[in-house]
Formats: structure tokens, C-alpha cells, sequence
């Protein structure tokens, strides 16, 4: 007997796995999705190894495989038991990562009632027992959820094990039906020659009577004797009036005649008078009228007929034909019905890029710092003998870093093999699907979750099956089934994005795409205008080869080859200097007659605020209260295009006071900066120029990222507002001025990434400016102009501000010097919170002393910075050390813990 080694969807340790039996006449491999048995429920599982001996003595039979296929290849296997160790996830949560939203299927429990009830268990029952056994016998059979929803889901639960313990219920186990499936379209073809539909189409036209065809028919078969009339209506299921209009045109008699067996012989009953019909005419002239009544086809008939003859033998959706003559619905089934026509079902390709079309465009003519680096690629592509190289491609914005992906994918597609390219924003995605698809046209995939679960499932499967060159997409596209995968790139490599802090497991879509080169033999390029410390510490020790692109290029359209170009000036402006010169606008001097210039010129302006809303915080001025989230530790943001309070924690909405209610002052004050006040300000400031906004307020449709941009792009608005968002790569040629309204905002936060974060995103907005002809111009707005981070952004500076940043790290023992896990724990009761964080912190010094773990130490334990979110409590643990996971080895957390390792923020 075989046995596999399955991962369960039920909570359990990193990489655990459970053991099960094969049956004889069930096939299963590795990567297969099975249905198992787990305690009284069933469940879905991932099979990690197929082996000839168990791994406990009793086993269970696996239920049943849930696909022919297995849905996991061997190198998504490898990955996935990577990222549960790695990540300290359980296996099943991280094989899920490589399957589809909508195609991950459920097994539901569905209760039914036995057959003969024991009425000594009947009689026991108290009123809500009663009420749910009530409920079940109405229906015959219930899933759980509904009953859940009915009844509540823990009294639910609790009563159904009871009745089922009594036996009075039976629990059987159900697979829900994925949520997406292929598309079929209903399709409709002629089921005759051309040429006997033409001669359809030129009989004259007139109304098809196919029952009074029958009925004629069969009449003329029964000759003098006749046909009972009740007997036609039940042998056709004809109609009283099909009869009538035989009798009317004269083609049929009623007779009475006798209908003894209608009672049966020697009955001792008298017959009755059944009516018969019979031909009132000769059968030549009944011939004659039977095939006027099936030749002649109805008007609309005639006009579906010839479209459908149109279509040719490939046939015509019946939605596009609905389009053409009409609703099909009677006419189309009049149609079949006379086996003109049959109708099939054809699968169709939900495609998200199915009505976009992309200009074709053709490799630049590298300048001499992209040709240098460009043949250090060549080579690693060309040379697949060792290990898979990870390139550092450090380029200042606007320095070609896309042109040297794409003639690397070019190769790697050359070769017969495909890529993969990752950007941080879906905001980004428009922007690098339209370059890249100039390049690969129709062989280029997207994968985002703003695509629905039809479109991701479809992408999904025809990528799998190798229709694309590239697939493109944020961090969950890092595990598309991309076949014989040459290159991978993460672009903007630094961008906390990559980093899934939503949910288990809590990857990094860099380090993963890092380890699955690694498993493919694929190289990975990491492309950057600002690295993360971690990286450029890395490339600096070898770990990864670096490239560097020093200059600036100018898009210039009309251009062949690379142009250098030069990065835009940059000035900081303290804005305690403009108010003491009395300007108390939102608006330095400098930025408003930057503004001005670039208007009158027909440039485009990017305004850069990193904080939505109108006001950060509604203040009472009498008593100082401020507007807070009952759910969580952070005040409220006032949104005045909604008017109403927002938390952009939990996204918990609230009308805003009118009075205090700690007071019941009345001089509530709406305080602080945010987009959509920036929004009014520019407006009523510079009234002739066009605005547009751009944040997640405004971009909760599935295309409002492409409008926004493609709106800029074509030069319909002036100026452009908008979050971090606008940071990440974006190339606009005709923007010749970037202002940062606030420079200052995330700069204070309690987390050591804070300046390197500022730095950053500065330097990457600034990026968005003179990336033209023209120029460009950037104005950095700032309480804090002597802070290290931004004087180095204002030079654009990179290196200085890694050398004194990495020196800060080393010295403080963080990372890359050290690695980070940080444990936090949740919970509704805050005493509760604290104890059970200092319990863990307990257990983890007893581990730290007894094991003796070098160099290792555990902060905490305290509250988070938000101590309160989503109405739980938090309290935080760190644990830092060369190899903090070992710390964790056999460590038991029970349900409340979240384990992120190596995370990029601890907020």
C-alpha cells in the first residue's frame, strides 16, 4: 500500500504534514489536491510526498482526489515548503498562495434527517434542538452555513453535534463548487447545407404552423376512420386553436362516431360521442397544405436564419445574434425546433486585456553605461552551468533600467523560455503592461486582484499552459505557473509593497522571487533608484552582482537610441521661514510660482502629499478632545467629499460633531493636510488649470488606476494630486515640476525604517519630474530641512545616505546586520493581551537561557504603537538575532499570535 504526506487546511505547525493511505484504485503524485478526513470533518489538502510506509501506524484513507492534474508543480511544492518554513506558516496556507482566488474549493458539511428517529431522543429535546431538527426535516437536506446563518454560528454548531450524537440528524460531507469555472457562450449553426437554407429563405414568406403541421399529418395518416381530437391534444400536446385552424381553412372534419372502448367491452354502459377529425379534403390537396405549413418561415425567423447562414460554419454567439436581429429566444428555438439550425456551447476567454491594443515598438540603441551592464546580463543568460545570478540593477530615475528588462526578456524568450515581471503598485501595472506589450504583442499576462475571479482564473490556466512570454502583476504574481521560467524581475525593489502583511503567511515577494530562481535555474534582476540598505549591504558583499546606471535618460519619442539627460533641480524650502514671513498658506513662494510657470508653459505639474483626506484630526479648542476610532488606537480623518470621519485603520465611518461631547464646546476645528483639502486649495488658488486626484479614495473601481493615468498622460488635467502611489515608476515626459507639499510626514514614526522610507519616496517622486526635453524642477516643502534623510534627497544622494544610515544600523545591531521576527499578539480583553504576551516572553528568555542562543536577545514585551486595532487588543514582541527562528523551533502559540518574520515595519 502507498501513503502520502498531506497538508491539511486546518491551523498546524510549519511544514507539517499528515499521513494517509492511498486506496488501490486511486491515483495520486505529489502536488495533487485531495479531500481527506480530519477528526469528524473533511477537508482540503495538498499532497507534499508519496511514500511506501506511513508516518503514524493508523491511518485514514485519503476521500477522493479533487482534479485529474495536480494542481501544484514540483517547483511550487519546493516553494511552498520554503515559505512555511521560512515564514513560520502552515503548509496548506502557503501551497494556496499558487491557486487562484475562486478556485480554492471548500468541503461543507451537510446534515440530513435518519430515517426512523428514535423517539426516546425525540422526546428529550429542548425547544431550540427542536427548532433546528424542525428546520432540517422541512428541507430534506442542509449545508451548515445555512443553518449557521439561520440559528447563529455557535449555537449552531453546538446543536447540531448534539442531534447528530442522538442520531436524529445524519452529517455527510459536500464539495463546494469553485466559485469560478471555465465561461461557456452559448453558440448557434446552421444543421443544414447553405443551399437547403437558402431555399428556406426564398420560399414566400408567411406564418410556420409546425403543431398544425402534425396534426395534419397524422389525420391524413388515420384516413376515413378518423383520430380522436383528445387523443391528438395528449399525443402533440397541441393546443384546442392549432384544431380550430385546421377546421377553419376546411382541411379537416369533426365527426362523432361511437367510442366503445372508451368504456370497455360488455361494460353495461351505453358508448359515448367522442369527436374525430378526418380529412375534409383529397390527400393530394393534404400534401399540398402540409407543406405550406412547415415551408414558410416567419419574419423574424427569416432574419435569424440569414444571419445565422451569414456566420458561415463556425456558427454565432447567441448573444452577438441577439445584438443583430433582436431577442432570439422564440424565433431561435421556432428554428431548431424545424432542424434548421442547432445550438453548442463554446468556451471563451475571460482576457482583461482583450480590448486594449498597444502600439508595437523596437529595442532603443543602449547608451554606453546600459551597454556595460547590458553584456554582464548577456553573459549570465547565456551561462546557465553555475547558479543562478541576482542582479542589483541601481539606476537613478529615469536611467533606462525598463529597456535593459525588456532586451533581457527578449533573450530569455529567444532561448524558449519566459519571465516573470513584478511591480509594487497596481497602479503601475497600466503603465508596464502597455511598454511591455509594445514589445511582446498578445504574449503578454496580467495578474492583480482587481481582475476578477473569472478573468484571474482564465489567466491562471492559459498561462500554465504557456500561452505568454510575461506575466506581469504586484507580489502575488511572483507565483504564477509560468513554464520554463528564464528571468524574473522585481522592479523598484525596495517598495515595503512586496512585503504581505494582511494575512498569513507573511511573505516577501522579493525573497520569494529570489528563492524560486534559485529552484528554476532563473536569474533575478532587482531594479532600483533608492535599494533597501539590505539589498545594496548584500551587493556590496558580493551576494549580488551590481550594476549601476549613473545618468538620467530623456524620452524623446522620435528617438532610436538612449539620449543621457540630466536630473532636475531640486530645492528645499523651510516653510518656518514662510511663516515667519507671514505666508501661512499651504503654498511656499517658490512652489506657487513654480506652479504659475509651468501652467503658462503648458507643462504638467505633480503635487506629492502623502495623507488622504481633508484634515488628519477634528479638535475641540476648549477642551482639547480629538475625534478618535472606537475600534482602534488612531484618529479620525475627516474626508469633506463624503463629509463624515473616517478611520483609515479599520475604515470605520462616523458623522462629525457638531459639539464637543467631552465639553459640549462648539469650536470643533478640522486640523492638518490631507489630498482632498489639497484638492480645494489648488483649486481655488490656480483656478484655469485642470486637476485631477489621485488616491485610494477615488480609485475603488477595477480601471480607475488606467483612467486617472491615461487622463494625465493625454494631457486632459494640469496638475496631478496624489499619494505615494505617484512615487513608483511612473514616466511622464511633460512634467517639468514635482512639489512635496510635506516632506515631513512619516519621518517621526517609532520604527527604524522610518528615514529610509522618507529618503526614498523623495527621491522617487522627485524621479517623476524632467524626464522629458524639457527639464525638470523639484520643490520639497519641509519643517525638518536639517534632517539627514532629506538633505540627502535633496541631493539625491543615495550613497551618503547609505553610508551614514548603514552605520546608524551596525551600530544599533539591526538589520541587515541582524534579522528581525516580531510576534504580536490580539485580543478583545486588554488585561488578557498583556498576560499572555508576557507569558511567551517568559518562555522565550527560559529558551534564550538554557539554549544559550548567541548574540540573540528579546525586546519587549509592550503594547504596539497602534495598541487597539479593529477593536483587539495588541501587545509585541521582537525577537533579534543571526537566527531568531530557532528560538521558535517546537514553540507552541496558541490562536491569537501572528508570526512575521523579517517584517519591514514595526508599527
Amino acid at each position: 500500500m502507498a501513503y502520502a504526506d498531506v497538508a491539511v487546511g486546518a491551523p498546524a505547525q510549519p511544514g507539517k504534514t499528515f499521513s494517509y493511505s492511498i486506496p488501490s484504485d486511486m491515483r495520486v503524485r505529489v502536488g495533487h489536491a485531495v479531500q481527506v478526513p480530519f477528526g469528524p470533518r473533511q477537508l482540503p489538502g495538498f499532497v507534499f510526498a508519496v511514500t511506501e510506509l506511513p508516518g503514524y501506524h493508523e491511518t485514514r484513507d485519503i476521500a477522493r482526489v479533487i482534479d485529474d492534474d495536480p494542481w501544484l508543480s514540483p517547483v511550487q511544492v519546493e516553494l511552498a515548503l520554503w515559505i512555511s518554513e521560512t515564514y513560520r506558516a502552515p503548509l496548506f496556507q502557503a501551497a494556496s498562495l499558487m491557486i487562484p482566488r475562486g478556485f480554492r474549493q471548500r468541503v461543507l458539511a451537510v446534515y440530513s434527517p435518519v430515517d426512523e428517529p428514535s423517539a426516546a431522543a425525540l422526546k428529550r429535546l429542548g425547544d431550540a434542538p427542536r427548532e433546528v431538527l424542525d428546520y432540517i426535516l422541512g428541507h430534506g437536506k442542509v449545508d451548515q452555513r445555512e443553518l449557521e446563518r439561520k440559528f447563529g454560528q455557535r449555537n449552531a454548531i453546538a446543536i447540531l453535534g448534539q442531534l447528530v450524537r442522538r442520531k436524529l440528524v445524519e452529517r455527510a460531507w459536500a464539495w463546494q463548487r469553485p466559485s469560478v469555472r471555465p465561461k461557456l457562450v452559448r453558440h448557434v449553426r446552421l444543421s443544414v447545407t447553405p443551399e437547403v437554407a437558402s431555399e428556406e429563405l426564398a420560399r414566400p414568406a408567411g406564418a410556420a404552423a409546425p403543431k398544425q403541421r402534425e396534426l395534419l399529418q397524422a389525420i391524413a395518416e388515420a384516413g376515413d376512420r378518423g383520430v380522436p381530437a383528445p387523443e391528438l391534444i395528449r399525443r402533440f400536446g397541441a393546443s384546442a386553436g392549432a384544431l380550430k385552424a385546421l377546421k377553419d381553412r376546411k382541411v379537416v372534419v369533426s365527426v362523432q362516431a361511437p367510442a366503445g372502448e372508451a368504456t370497455g367491452p360488455g361494460s353495461g354502459k351505453r358508448p359515448k360521442s367522442v369527436p374525430r377529425l378526418r380529412l375534409a379534403v383529397s390527400q393530394e390537396e393534404a400534401r399540398e397544405e402540409h407543406a405550406r405549413l412547415g415551408g414558410s418561415l416567419a419574419p423574424s425567423q427569416r432574419t435569424m436564419l440569414a444571419a445565422i447562414a451569414e456566420a458561415g460554419p463556425e456558427g454565432i454567439a447567441v448573444p452577438e445574434l441577439g445584438q443583430r436581429v433582436g431577442s432570439p429566444g422564440p424565433a431561435l428555438s421556432a428554428l431548431v425546433d424545424q432542424g434548421l439550425v442547432a445550438t453548442y456551447e463554446v468556451r471563451v476567454t475571460r482576457d482583461p486585456l482583450a480590448d486594449r491594443d498597444y502600439p508595437v515598438t523596437r529595442p532603443l540603441r543602449l547608451t554606453p553605461h546600459q551597454e556595460q551592464a547590458w553584456r554582464r546580463i548577456a553573459e549570465s543568460l547565456d551561462d546557465r552551468s553555475g547558479d543562478p545570478h541576482v542582479w542589483l540593477l541601481f539606476g537613478v530615475t529615469g536611467s533606462g533600467k525598463t529597456e535593459l528588462y525588456l532586451q533581457a526578456l527578449e533573450k530569455v524568450v529567444a532561448q524558449g523560455k519566459r519571465g516573470i515581471v513584478l511591480v509594487p503598485e497596481i497602479a503601475l501595472t497600466p503603465q508596464t503592461i502597455q511598454r511591455f506589450s509594445g514589445r511582446f504583442p498578445g504574449r503578454v499576462a496580467v495578474l492583480h486582484s482587481h481582475l476578477s475571479p473569472g478573468e484571474q482564473f482564465d489567466e491562471w490556466w492559459r498561462i500554465r499552459e504557456g500561452e505568454f512570454d510575461v506575466v506581469i502583476g504586484p507580489r502575488s504574481a511572483v507565483f504564477a505557473p509560468q513554464p520554463d521560467l528564464g528571468l524574473i524581475v522585481v522592479d523598484e525593489e525596495h517598495e515595503w509593497t512586496y512585503k504581505q502583511q494582511e494575512q498569513q503567511p507573511y511573505y516577501h515577494a522579493r525573497d520569494v522571487a529570489i528563492k524560486l530562481g534559485e529552484l528554476t535555474g532563473a536569474p533575478v534582476i532587482l531594479g532600483s533608484a533608492t535599494p533597501s540598505l539590505e539589498s545594496f549591504y548584500r551587493a556590496r558583499l558580493d551576494r549580488y552582482r551590481l550594476l549601476e546606471l549613473p545618468e538620467r535618460i530623456i524620452d524623446d519619442a522620435s528617438a532610436v537610441e538612449a539620449v543621457a539627460g540630466s536630473l532636475p533641480t531640486i530645492e528645499v524650502v523651510d516653510m518656518r521661514e514662510e511663516l515667519k514671513s507671514g505666508n501661512r498658506s499651504i503654498f511656499s513662494v517658490a512652489l506657487r510660482s513654480g506652479i504659475d510657470s509651468a501652467l503658462e508653459s503648458r507643462e504638467q505639474v505633480i503635487l506629492f502629499l502623502n495623507r488622504r483626506g481633508s484634515a488628519t484630526f477634528v479638535m475641540c479648542r476648549d477642551c482639547g478632545y480629538v475625534a478618535r476610532c472606537r475600534r482602534c488606537d488612531s484618529t479620525l480623518t475627516y474626508h469633506g467629499d463624503e463629509a463624515n470621519l473616517q478611520c483609515h485603520q479599520c475604515n470605520h465611518r462616523s458623522r462629525p460633531p457638531r459639539n464637543c461631547p467631552e465639553c459640549f464646546g462648539k469650536r470643533i476645528r478640522y486640523l492638518g493636510l490631507g489630498t482632498q483639502r489639497l484638492e480645494v486649495e489648488v483649486a481655488q488658488n490656480f483656478p484655469r488649470a485642470n486637476i485631477l486626484r489621485w488616491d485610494r479614495d477615488v480609485t475603488k473601481g477595477r480601471d480607475a488606476h488606467e483612467a486617472i493615468l491615461k487622463q494625465f498622460q493625454d494631457h486632459e488635467a494640469d496638475i496631478l494630486i496624489g499619494t505615494q502611489m505617484l512615487a513608483k515608476g511612473l514616466h511622464l515626459p511633460n512634467v517639468t515640476l514635482v512639489g512635496v507639499v510635506n516632506a515631513d510626514i512619516g519621518l517621526h514614526l517609532p520604527d527604524f525604517r522610518a528615514a529610509e522610507r522618507v529618503f526614498q519616496v523623495l527621491c522617487q517622486v522627485a524621479g517623476r519630474s524632467g524626464r522629458g526635453p524639457a527639464g525638470g524642477r523639484v520643490i520639497i516643502q519641509t519643517y525638518s530641512p536639517d534632517n539627514p534623510a532629506i538633505e540627502a534627497a535633496a541631493r539625491q544622494d543615495y550613497l551618503a545616505f547609505y553610508e551614514e544610515e548603514i552605520a546608524l544600523r551596525m551600530e544599533r545591531s539591526l538589520p541587515p546586520f541582524t534579522r528581525l521576527i516580531r510576534l504580536v499578539y490580539q485580543h478583545t480583553n486588554g488585561l488578557a493581551t498583556r498576560r499572555e504576551c508576557e507569558r511567551v516572553y517568559r518562555l522565550l528568555m527560559e529558551r534564550l537561557q538554557t539554549w544559550g542562543f548567541p548574540n540573540t536577545k528579546v525586546v519587549g514585551p509592550a503594547p504596539a504603537p497602534y495598541e487597539r486595532l479593529r477593536g483587539r487588543f495588541r501587545w509585541h514582541l521582537v525577537v533579534e538575532g543571526p537566527e531568531p527562528m530557532r528560538m521558535l523551533d517546537e514553540l507552541i502559540l496558541p490562536q491569537g499570535w501572528t508570526v512575521d518574520v523579517d517584517p519591514v515595519q514595526l508599527l
